[in-house]
């Protein structure tokens, strides 16, 4: 999609005015999700099916069979701790089961993780001069 600048612009501010995420306005848009596509593409390179199926299914992760859980699982709650959100404004949309996989019990457990992740951030940030 960023062949399409101006769709994926259109997309984001669709989303934002709506509050329907990204990957469903996609869907709409297009025909795919970023997922869709992102999975079909690994497949045809040949990553390994674990790979293939955290890519396909971390919008949707209790899609993924036991076998492949650990990957989705942990693809799904990276997507969604990238963006740097409050711990209050986000916990309640995480799925539950991730949370268990995770053993996130509480907002105040994942603001630890979120702040955990923000200072490695930083740290990395100065060490690379970013």
């Amino acid at each position: 999609m960023s062949l399409r600048p101006e769709l994926v612009d259109k997309i984001n501010k669709l989303s934002l005015a709506k509050n329907v995420p990204i990957h469903q306005i996609e869907k709409l848009a297009i025909g795919l999700s970023h997922a869709e596509i992102g999975e079909k593409i690994a497949a045809s390179w040949n990553f390994p099916t674990n790979l293939v199926k955290a890519i396909g299914d971390h919008h949707q992760p209790r899609l993924s069979n036991e076998e492949h859980r650990p990957m989705v699982y942990t693809t799904y709650l990276a997507n969604i701790l990238c963006k740097r959100p409050e711990a209050e404004s986000v916990f309640s949309t995480i799925e539950e089961k991730v949370l268990e996989f995770f053993e996130i019990d509480s907002v105040k457990t994942l603001g630890s993780i979120i702040h955990t992740l923000d200072e490695f951030y930083l740290t990395a940030s100065e060490a690379l001069n970013v």
